[in-house]
């Protein structure tokens, strides 16, 4: 008999965290401060189990109790893309109860769900076609803290304790606003030649400085990390915009990467534009990265 979806529980617990958000949504080091996060559980018919963490404001009962969670119940466990399919199809009429990071959580509970009663790790599932890959190392956005990513030196000193740490590969994520003196293509280049020259040829570094500099700024910065040996150039511009990324791409050598948002991701679809590396798995939506890119 085809397992089906019985039940789905969501239970909000404290916890603490060292990550604060600035008003733009970037991330930083803070200090140690309480903090809520839910863990949402997946039942079937045969008893099996699936959970996913996420933030509680992903899971607001009066949200998801109908909308999104309601609609699973009785539906087959293996069905994952017809769950997506529906959803994204009711989100047409109700974009807010079913956001693209809520249909996130349901993908990602449906594949955990998966892999447990199958006993194997869902990327064996998708595919495995590797069991190890690299790992490289991603810095939080810059800031102005003292001690923390505030000078292209401090980007450089981070570098050298991630390389002794054994990463082989390191990406910058470097200033945006609200910091007053954010965006800067002087002061990202002047980071990027710092991080090189700390850890010297033998490391891949990669950059995702600010999302929206103009196509000459981009061009400015793409070629000054493409003379450092970069690999790669991630959303330095608009990602709806998907000709300026045709057009950067045109004029460097190293690869620019992008789409990683759901607009930019739509947008690349529809130009049928296929010399940009997608990134676009951003929010969790693996099932409709996978149906997209077919």
């Amino acid at each position: 008999m085809t397992a089906v979806i019985d039940a789905i529980e969501v239970q909000v617990f404290d916890t603490e965290t060292r990550s604060i958000r600035d008003t733009k949504g970037h991330r930083h080091p803070g200090p140690l401060a309480s903090a809520q996060e839910a863990l949402v559980t997946i039942r079937d018919s045969d008893g099996a189990v699936g959970r996913v963490l996420t933030p509680t404001r992903n899971v607001r009962e009066d949200a998801v109790a109908g909308p999104l969670f309601g609609a699973l119940i009785g539906k087959p466990v293996l069905s994952v893309e017809a769950v997506l399919r529906d959803l994204v199809i009711a989100q047409r009429g109700n974009p807010v109860d079913l956001a693209d990071r809520r249909i996130a959580v349901v993908d990602e509970l449906l594949w955990d769900l998966i892999g447990q009663r199958s006993g194997e790790p869902v990327w064996r599932l998708l595919g495995g076609a590797q069991p190890r890959i690299r790992a490289y190392a991603s810095t939080m956005c810059g800031d102005d803290t003292p001690g923390g990513l505030s000078t292209p030196e401090e980007y450089a000193d981070y570098a050298r304790t991630l390389v002794a740490q054994g990463y082989s590969a390191i990406k910058l994520h470097t200033w945006f606003p609200p910091l007053d003196f954010a965006p800067s293509v002087a002061r990202d280049i002047e980071a990027c030649v710092a991080v090189r020259e700390a850890v010297g040829d033998g490391i891949d570094l990669m950059l995702d400085g600010f999302h929206w500099y103009s196509r000459s700024d981009a061009l400015k910065i793409g070629r000054a990390i493409q003379d450092l040996d970069f690999r790669w150039f991630e959303e330095p511009m608009d990602e709806v915009s998907i000709s300026s990324y045709r057009w950067l791409s045109e004029q460097l050598e190293i690869p620019v990467i992008g789409p990683e948002i759901i607009s930019g991701g739509i947008c690349l679809a529809v130009t049928g534009y296929a010399s940009v590396p997608s990134t676009f798995c951003a929010l969790g939506h693996r099932t409709r990265a996978d149906s997209r890119q077919r």
